[in-house]
């Protein structure tokens, strides 16, 4: 065989080698948006999600697609409006033993975990004080309108009687819900939804991606491109705030009181609740958390909201890789602007603080 022949046996096999190299560590990926409904009768009611996948298998779009349909179930089982679905079912139990599930027991096991943080402010029994509050009807700058949204007192002071999680008993084996009381997770099954899908795209084969649905997001794996994410403007809704980065296999959950509201004059009434008054509460205007996990960082972004920002930082001080920023807002009367006022997680040694992940800040908006 020839030197010239050598050469070329040589060239064929690195080119082969190249393309068997390619061909096992190739990767496809795939995004799709989709509405999620939060019951199949409440259709003007749903949840923008998109999904990006990164995976060394060719079914990325199937994957998807399973992935929307997996969420979708997990919403409707959770939500407290379907029928069908098993917080429905609790609810509507009669003070008699309900059979648990495994679901429902985390969402217990946290509500109760937020419940003490807030000393009763965050409560998942809330519900029939929700209720009371008609945020889907109103019609921005009609305050004469938006003024008979507002419930009567005597219609507080009653329901808030039904208000108390101390008083559910649960196990793993079952809940009794007392006669009359109603729960819903919404402030913090955003988060848990996120984390299953998380895991069902895992165990599916997906090497890493994104879960965000609106408020709540989570990147997982090595996603080898850069991440930059915003923090939306609590007053200025086509703005953003901030702007984080160095968010790999991190998540985030932002609450605010721009979501749902409504305005009377310069009081805002907006649906995150105080369970101990039956009123939202006015401590905060945006929450943002980071964490490693979409459950956690939801159920603490409702949770501090409710209580004093001091004091939301101050309690992260021992939690590891948790995060916040939280934003006030004070009203120049004079020049009719709004002026944020943040406070922020500091570096400890169980995290890295919150001027890791924040790449820029705007206080004015622009």
């Amino acid at each position: 065989m020839t030197r010239k022949e050598i050469i070329s046996l040589i060239l064929l096999a690195l080119v082969i080698l190249v393309g068997i190299y390619k061909f096992v560590t190739a990767e496809y990926e795939y995004s799709d948006s989709k509405y999620l409904n939060y019951t199949p009768t409440l259709q003007g009611k749903n949840l923008k999600t998109e999904i990006y996948i990164l995976s060394d298998k060719k079914n990325t779009a199937s994957l998807t697609e399973e992935a929307f349909s997996y969420m979708q179930g997990l919403i409707y089982k959770l939500s407290d409006d379907y029928e069908s679905s098993q917080v429905y079912k609790i609810n509507n139990s009669n003070g008699v033993k309900y059979p648990m599930d495994e679901d429902i027991f985390n969402l217990l096991e946290m509500s109760k975990e937020m419940y003490e943080l807030t000393e009763g402010r965050f409560d998942i029994s809330v519900k029939p004080l929700y209720d009371l509050w008609d945020f889907d009807s109103a019609e921005r700058g009609n305050d004469a309108y938006n003024k008979t949204l507002i419930p009567d007192s005597l219609e507080v002071y009653t329901k808030l009687k039904l208000v108390d999680f101390s008083k559910i008993e649960y196990n793993r084996d079952y809940i009794i819900l007392p006669q009359g009381m109603q729960i819903t997770f919404g402030g913090i099954a955003k988060g848990y939804v996120v984390d299953k899908t998380v895991e069902f795209l895992l165990s599916k084969g997906a090497k890493a991606g994104y879960v965000d649905q609106t408020s709540s997001i989570r990147y997982f794996g090595p996603i080898n491109k850069p991440i930059t994410l915003g923090i939306q403007h609590p007053r200025e809704y086509s703005k953003v705030i901030a702007e984080l980065t160095n968010l790999n296999d991190m998540a985030i959950a932002t609450s605010g009181d721009y979501q749902q509201f409504f305005d009377v004059g310069k009081t805002r009434y907006h649906h995150i609740i105080n369970a101990k008054t039956g009123y939202p509460c006015h401590n905060n205007v945006s929450v943002t958390i980071l964490s490693g996990s979409a459950f956690k960082a939801d159920a603490l972004s409702t949770a501090l909201f409710l209580i004093d920002d001091e004091e939301a930082i101050s309690y992260l001080k021992d939690f590891n890789d948790t995060e916040a920023i939280i934003y006030n807002d004070t009203f120049d009367e004079v020049n009719q602007t709004w002026d944020a006022i943040s406070v922020k997680t500091e570096k400890t040694e169980l995290s890295k603080g919150m001027e890791f992940y924040l790449k820029n800040e705007y206080i004015d908006g622009e």
